[in-house]
């Protein structure tokens, strides 16, 4: 085969700034060597490429990049211009579809952000201060610290806008939520302060304040939390017009929060450290976490003098409680010691119930009576208990009384105990003598006035006739003294009374007078018929 002359065969000369494309042969600490026709190998600077493509270049990869010199052996190659070509054209791109892009600080100047938006290059981009919000704006910013943008103008200069992106992420993100509808969502804890955290749903940000992250009042969340931590938040509520949203955190069933009302709820015995004594009470931490207040009041079944606590307890002691209130609303948890152990008063009623006891009766209250035994223990006495007659519920404050033990209180501290179960109820004996609907014909009238007569009374407990159970004639000869009739009507237990119907007696005898004459007029028509039967026969 013939080969061709030397002078038809055209060699094409790189010249600076051309573009050329070569196979990547190998590398070493300072270069990338590529095969692009031309001398030997050309060389790249291995600063020019990252950590991430120099792992993923293979032999025979095809490597655009800008030819500069060939005073070398191995002519001097560089990828910068391809690079910056391409992520310029990805940048117009992200402009034309307004999408937001990432920039790097760079500097800063009395009227704006000098930032670099490209990725592997440096392409200058500013954002001015009316582009900003103020606090944005007047932020103390590290070199390279992203600062998310939209590219508003490319007339020259790269500019760009921080408000718009706050625009359209915030309007991406509640309508987001607007499709979806959840009942909580997930989010990236981005900042951690005294009394809020500040956390990223779809890049928007959103600040949860302290009083929906924690029962606790530790000053600093950042015992709780840490930054870049992915938490669980349920939605309170939204307000798509204004574009308000409320969170508070989700519960986790392993959480303290958890902890705290699984004891309230199951008054479990739990334990916590004393970390503040004051005159009205102790403080208790819980969980590393939650602070417990428990009044003085709570502290002893024996009273406690607020001059004398502290000689009860000691910062850092362990103590024992149950948590009494866990109130959501206003974040408080209060808790009792003395509720780890029965009552004087509760210890006294096991072995005691129904004992006749003596008290002192102190204080007077609107339906009670307030008092001590003899040996110190708390006594309430209703005042429906002074009496079997409701009429009467006064007793004197500077005299003893022998009270029936008939309780506790609803808090277990107190005994409840009455007077009036000394001694049999009048009413129940009174009900015992009249019988409902038994007949009762011998009764006297004591007295006479405008709602009936009274026939009967024991003690407090009386038995009448209503005058709507008279009968007229009846009525009007009735006198004191006089012999009456009638029939057990009904209880009136509130006002301990027995109703009698003397009318309704009446009607009961009439017609046991017409059944028994009607009776005898057969039993006289059938002798009548037999004593003429027999004059006939004979």
């Amino acid at each position: 085969m013939e080969q061709p002359k030397l002078q038809d065969i055209e060699i094409e000369i790189p010249k600076k700034g051309n573009i050329v494309t070569g196979k990547f042969l190998r590398k070493d600490d300072e270069y990338i060597y590529i095969n692009f026709g031309y001398k030997s190998e050309g060389r790249i600077d291995i600063k020019e490429f990252d950590k991430l493509e120099l792992k993923q270049l293979e032999k025979n990869q095809l490597i655009e990049a800008e030819f500069i010199d060939d005073s070398f052996s191995f002519p001097q190659l560089s990828t910068k211009k391809i690079k910056k070509l391409n992520e310029i054209k990805e940048i117009e791109s992200k402009f034309e579809q307004k999408e937001i892009i990432e920039a790097y600080f760079l500097a800063k100047t009395k009227d704006r952000i000098i930032v670099n938006i490209g990725k592997k290059t440096l392409i200058e981009g500013f954002i001015s201060r009316q582009n900003m919000e103020k606090d944005v704006f007047a932020k103390f910013y590290k070199k390279n610290e992203i600062i998310e943008s939209l590219i508003i103008s490319n007339q020259g200069e790269y500019e760009l806008s921080t408000v718009e992106v706050d625009n359209i992420i915030k309007n991406n993100f509640f309508n987001l939520l607007k499709d979806k509808n959840p009942t909580h969502i997930e989010g990236k804890i981005s900042n951690i302060k005294n009394d809020s955290i500040i956390v990223l749903f779809n890049n928007y940000k959103v600040e949860v304040q302290r009083d929906n992250l924690t029962w606790g009042n530790k000053k600093n969340l950042n015992v709780l939390f840490k930054k870049d931590e992915i938490k669980q938040f349920k939605i309170l509520d939204i307000d798509y017009s204004d574009y308000q949203i409320n969170l508070t955190l989700l519960e986790d069933k392993d959480d303290s929060t958890q902890y705290i009302i699984d004891s309230f709820n199951s008054k479990k015995e739990i334990e916590g450290t004393i970390i503040n004594i004051k005159d009205f009470g102790i403080f208790v931490e819980i969980q590393n976490s939650y602070d417990v207040l428990i009044p003085i009041s709570e502290c002893s079944w024996n009273k406690i003098s607020k001059n004398n606590i502290s000689n009860h307890f000691r910062l850092g002691d362990k103590i024992k409680f149950k948590i009494i209130e866990f109130n959501k609303k206003n974040k408080n948890i209060v808790g009792s010691i003395k509720l780890t152990t029965d009552s004087p008063e509760k210890e006294f009623a096991k072995n005691n119930s129904n004992k006749v006891i003596e008290v002192l009766f102190k204080k007077e209250l609107e339906n009670i009576y307030l008092g001590i035994t003899n040996t110190g223990l708390k006594v309430v006495m209703s005042k429906k208990d002074i009496s079997w007659d409701n009429s009467k519920c006064e007793i004197n404050l500077k005299n003893r009384y022998n009270v029936k033990l008939i309780g506790l209180s609803s808090m277990e501290d107190t005994l409840r105990v009455s007077l009036k179960h000394n001694s049999e109820n009048p009413w129940n004996i009174f009900k015992e003598k009249y019988k409902k609907g038994e007949k009762y014909p011998d009764l006297k009238i004591i007295s006479i006035d405008d709602f009936g007569l009274l026939v009967d009374e024991y003690e407090h407990c009386k038995a009448i006739i209503p005058k709507s159970y008279l009968d007229e004639e009846f009525a009007a000869a009735s006198k004191v003294g006089l012999n009456i009739s009638g029939i057990v009507e009904k209880y009136d237990d509130k006002n301990q009374k027995i109703i009698i119907n003397q009318k309704k007696l009446e009607k009961i005898r009439q017609k046991e007078a017409i059944n028994s004459f009607n009776k005898s007029q057969v039993e006289f028509k059938s002798t009548l018929g037999d004593l003429l039967k027999n004059k006939f026969n004979r």
